[in-house]
């Protein structure tokens, strides 16, 4: 067991003795089998992998944003797009129901102007109806004795 703990220690200190900036290894042994070799796979990332692949995933998120962003921009446009073709029909809707209402607006406006010459013509009529009325009565009154 010592020298296992001795094998640990060693470890320990070589992994802390690396510094940040040379290189993370991971090593993987392959067992060995029957007749097969015993493989040792390293795997070794060195500072300028690691900015390469960091530089590659920024340029991958910045390019995805990008694609959002553009599609945003096409379903804004879409929907401005939409929102236009829908004022334009209720435009015409309005113009349609005025052009209708109107119609009944301008025959009502008619009535009344022909109502109101017929009151305007009687009240013509009255004002001589009074006045011949007073004159009858003007020389009903001088004539008798």
């Amino acid at each position: 067991m010592d020298c296992e703990d001795n094998e640990i220690a060693q470890n320990e200190e070589l992994s802390t003795d690396r510094s940040e900036n040379e290189h993370f290894s991971k090593e993987t042994n392959v067992v060995e089998g029957n007749n097969n070799e015993v493989k040792d796979e390293k795997y070794r990332m060195t500072m300028k992998d690691i900015e390469a692949s960091m530089k590659q995933m920024i340029n991958e998120i910045n390019s995805k944003r990008e694609n959002d962003l553009a599609i945003l921009e096409e379903v804004k446009r879409e929907i401005m797009a939409q929102a236009k073709r829908c004022c334009e029909v209720l435009e015409q809707h309005m113009a349609n129901m005025h052009a209708a209402k109107g119609k009944e607006i301008d025959d009502k406006w008619e009535n009344l102007v022909k109502v109101l010459d017929r009151i305007k013509e009687s009240e013509a009529e009255i004002e001589k109806t009074k006045t011949s009325l007073s004159l009858l009565c003007k020389d009903s009154l001088d004539t008798e004795p």
